[in-house]
């Protein structure tokens, strides 16, 4: 009979999910873990004031506003169609048009008023600071007629004035508003 052949065990691959050596201990795969987590957690508290910094400063290249950078509680319209110059976040189209703001809510509400839009497609995103979305304004949320909201924030306790309908309340005291309003082509700009 012939000899046996020695055959060496074969190394076992790395893990392909977290890159971990295939004899790693556990601290390694829950360093591993424990990073991950706070990168989902904390991108977009990073991301959106690098947002907040960057548009308050520069402005947002790619895009004509009314105002050239963003101020807080002010909402800054977008006045032609965005283009490839565009990179933070969301994608150009030819349908809609884009007002912006970064609302601050520390010490008061922020009130909201919404002009009639008939049968004109719009949407209020309300966006918390970790980039959860907490409530909407528009056509499928709160209907297409003329209304006045009260944006809130976490702490705020108060009475608000007669007709004012108050949006579920922010988790936290800067938010993001981002109104989207659809038109039909370049030519609908200037409506």
């Amino acid at each position: 009979a012939a000899p046996a052949a020695q055959v060496s065990p074969a190394k076992p691959p790395v893990n392909r999910i977290t890159g971990a050596a295939p004899d790693a201990s556990w601290e390694e795969e829950y360093a591993y873990s424990v990073g991950v987590t706070a990168y989902v957690h904390l991108f977009p508290w990073m991301y959106n004031a690098l947002l907040r910094w960057r548009w308050a400063t520069a402005g947002v290249p790619g895009m004509a506003m009314s105002s050239p950078v963003f101020a807080p509680n002010v909402l800054t319209h977008q006045r032609g169609l965005l283009d490839a110059r565009y990179k933070d976040g969301g994608r150009p189209n030819s349908d809609t048009v884009y007002s912006g703001g970064w609302i601050d809510l520390t010490r008061e509400p922020v009130i909201v008023k919404v002009p009639d839009f008939g049968s004109r497609y719009y949407s209020i995103e309300l966006a918390n600071f970790d980039a959860d979305n907490f409530g909407y304004i528009g056509t499928r949320a709160t209907g297409s007629k003329a209304g006045t909201y009260a944006l809130v924030g976490p702490n705020w306790k108060g009475q608000l004035p007669s007709g004012v309908k108050a949006i579920e309340p922010a988790q936290t005291n800067w938010i993001m508003a981002l109104v989207r309003i659809l038109i039909d082509g370049p030519e609908e700009l200037a409506t």
